[in-house]
């Protein structure tokens, strides 16, 4: 090769090494898994180059051209001077490269695909260590697909594949592997320099042999068939929650929970494997103690205009929850488990002395992010701009209008006072004297404290057995004007009243209180709270636009959220009572009747007053208003169930459902509002309502309705020699909500 001295310039551009690392770190792991080495390719393969005033780039191109080489490399490493001649004949890359880079800072690896990194040399590329293997079962020496190979303490790992194979790059030779499976203990296993490890793994039995709720009754883990996830609660009552969905989120896989409101006491989404509908409803059926109830979709606010049957339920109250996800598991509940069953069991007492326990929680709840909007002073540079081009655009054109213009200039011109074209002088003198800038998100939010307390009972002996508790619940909003507080109690009381007879009844009794002015949901407080102007007179302040005070002239219309949050009632009341009475009989071993009656009472109002002074854009023209709405929502379910439990041989277990259930759902609502506004804002009943032109007061509207399910179902479940699994299931449902044609239906 023949070359000028002092040709050949790298510079670094002044990066940090740090900067270097990032850069590259991409780059790195895909050398590193790709096995770094001179391949024969390299060595055998010679190039001729004859290159005239060329930069290192133009070299690379040409090497590409003449071979099956790629170069990668970043740019701020290599000089896009062209001061090199290059003449060569027959030399491999590697002798070029090693005469291009000898008085460098950059270094070069070629790769097992003919791939030639570029890289500083300080920056080294780390050896990739390998390990892989076979999985089996102790129990069968057969191959466990699907169980989870980790390397411990990172988020590395992998699955074995059908044949209980799996391959995984490690970042050492003295990591360590721990492999997971369902239903198997965990091992961990040290790589100690090996490449092979095969690993037998042992059956959790205890596991194996874990009670596991199922719809209408309870099976061993190891003889389901269908998909249900376990939710573990042993430390619920540790966790800061004030709803049963909201200790769902992120603990099941394929169960989605979304917070889609952030009022105090809001009911959560949860959708179980995705969105079955477009249109209709995707929330699934919730069981509590074997109650089934239905959820009503969601509103566009957010929250749930029929109830949510989670609403006023105490979380620590609850033993286990468990999620039906595929149709295996949720058939025996028909057109009802179409998005999935969430089945909840409540804490049942427990046979000894009498164990009390009192639990305080307390905290606060605040905004986490703010929206990013304009100060008061970036508002004017922008208002400023635009009236400026809406002023000169008029210019009819004889006027030569300049956005230098005075203001004595731009009302000779125009004739008469335009916002949209006069600047407000005050706008553009220090402190802006007489006006006050503000940020309305600053004065609505705050810290909302929190306060959980409760109380708990248990115990009892081999005839009666008890857990009773009792929850109150504070929680003030993080915005003015909005709380919560929830009183409930639960008594689950369970006696022996034969040889053959369990009766019980669980009644949870629970009445909650919250205040929401109005703060989600379009042209509500919170969406005004981010458009309104943040420029006032000093004089008006946060009195924007309400009673005799005035809003902005080049401001918006909106009447100041902060009074509005400060003087609006909406007081929501809810009082609801959840019961189940049951009684389990045994006519011989293994056959039991079961039957049970269910109620949720629940009466939900709301009141919503608006005063005039906070109401309107006249201050002789402001309006009250107010609406006093509710529902009335009963539920009634009568289940019986007959189940046949018998083992043949040791070999062969089976067990045969039978049932046979009543669903009575009645909803009644009633909406009565104001036409005219109040005569006075002192009082805040529609009793108060003046009268409109028409001569009416209030106007309103009822609704009634009432639907009917009746259902009857079957499942047989058959093991033999708990390997070989058999579970089928039969529903047959009718329903007044279907067509006249198909009153049943088949599941």
């Amino acid at each position: 090769m023949k070359k000028k001295k002092n040709l050949i310039i790298l510079q670094n551009n002044d990066l940090t090494k740090t900067l270097l690392i990032m850069k590259f770190a991409i780059i790195l792991i895909f050398a590193t898994t790709l096995q770094i080495c001179a391949t024969a390719y390299s060595q055998s393969t010679k190039l001729t180059l004859n290159l005239k005033k060329v930069s290192i780039t133009d070299v690379f191109e040409a090497i590409e051209k003449q071979s099956d080489f790629k170069f990668l490399y970043h740019d701020a490493l290599i000089s896009k001077e062209k001061n090199l001649n290059i003449d060569i004949k027959d030399e491999t890359v590697e002798e070029i490269l090693n005469d291009l880079f000898t008085k460098t800072g950059n270094r070069y690896t070629v790769l097992e695909n003919n791939l030639v990194v570029i890289t500083p040399k300080e920056l080294k590329i780390q050896q990739v260590n390998t390990v892989g293997g076979t999985v089996l079962s102790a129990a069968t020496n057969e191959p466990l697909p699907g169980v989870n190979v980790v390397e411990k303490g990172t988020l590395n790992g992998t699955i074995t594949d059908a044949k209980g194979k799996y391959m995984l790059n490690i970042s050492g030779e003295n990591a360590t592997l721990v492999f997971s499976y369902v239903g198997y203990l965990s091992a961990e296993v040290p790589v100690s320099g090996q490449t092979v490890i095969d690993i037998s793994l042992k059956e959790d039995i205890a596991s194996l042999e874990e009670v596991v709720v199922i719809g209408y009754g309870t099976q061993k883990k190891s003889d389901i068939t269908g998909s249900i996830s376990v939710m573990n609660t042993e430390n619920l009552d540790e966790r800061p929650i004030t709803r049963v969905d909201q200790a769902l989120v992120g603990e099941l896989a394929g169960v989605r929970v979304k917070q889609t409101s952030g009022m105090p006491g809001a009911g959560f989404s949860i959708q179980v494997r995705g969105t079955g509908s477009i249109s209709a409803n995707n929330e699934p059926l919730y069981v509590i103690d074997g109650f089934p109830l239905e959820v009503s979709p969601q509103n566009t606010a957010g929250g749930f205009t029929n109830g949510n049957p989670l609403d006023n339920i105490n979380a620590n109250d609850i033993e286990s929850i468990q999620v039906l996800k595929d149709a295996s598991a949720t058939a025996i509940y028909g057109s009802r488990g179409s998005n999935g069953v969430v089945l909840i069991k409540t804490k049942q007492g427990q046979a000894g002395k009498a164990r009390i326990s009192f639990n305080y929680r307390g905290g606060w709840n605040e905004t986490s992010k703010k929206l990013d909007v304009l100060s008061g002073e970036e508002w004017t540079e922008r208002a400023t701009e635009m009236i400026n081009n809406a002023y000169v655009k008029a210019d009819p054109g004889t006027q030569n209008r300049q956005a230098s213009d005075d203001e004595a200039t731009r009302l000779a011109n125009i004739g008469s006072f335009n916002a949209g074209q006069i600047l407000d002088p005050r706008w553009a003198l220090p402190g802006h004297p007489g006006l006050i800038y503000l940020n309305w998100q600053d004065e609505a939010f705050r810290k909302g404290p929190v306060n959980d307390i409760q109380l708990t009972a248990t115990g009892g002996n081999e005839f009666v057995k008890y857990y009773i508790s009792g929850d109150y619940l504070d929680q003030t909003g993080y915005i003015l004007g909005v709380d919560y507080k929830r009183y409930s109690a639960r008594s689950n009381v369970e006696m022996k009243a034969g040889d053959k007879l369990n009766v019980g009844i669980n009644l949870a009794p629970s009445y909650a209180i919250g205040n929401d002015p109005g703060i989600e949901g379009k042209d509500q407080q919170m969406h005004i709270l981010a458009g309104l102007t943040p420029v006032s007179e000093d004089t008006v302040g946060l009195l924007y636009n309400t009673g005799n005070y005035p809003k902005y002239i080049y401001g918006g219309t909106r009447n100041s959220p902060i009074e509005v949050l400060k003087n609006t009632i909406g007081l929501n009341k809810e009082f609801r009572t959840l019961a189940t009475i049951y009684a389990d009989y045994s006519f011989i071993q293994g056959l039991n009747f079961k039957t049970t009656f269910n109620l949720d009472n629940a009466n939900y109002t709301r009141k919503f007053y608006k005063p005039a002074r906070v109401s309107g854009n006249v201050p002789d023209a402001r309006q009250a208003s107010g609406r006093f709405n509710g529902y009335h929502r009963v539920t009634f379910v009568n289940e019986n169930l007959l189940t046949f439990t018998h083992s043949f041989d040791e070999n062969h277990n089976l067990t045969v459902l039978g049932g046979v259930s009543y669903h009575l759902n009645t909803y009644n609502t009633f909406d009565i509002r104001t036409t005219a506004g109040f005569n006075t804002d002192f009082i805040t009943t529609l009793n108060d309502a003046a009268t409109s032109s028409s001569g009416a007061t209030v106007n309103g509207s009822t609704t009634e309705t009432k639907n009917v399910l009746i259902s009857y179902f079957g499942r047989v479940e058959y093991s033999y020699k708990d390997k070989y699994l058999l579970n089928a299931t039969l529903r047959r449902d009718g329903s007044s909500r279907f067509g006249n044609n198909t009153k049943w239906g088949l599941f």
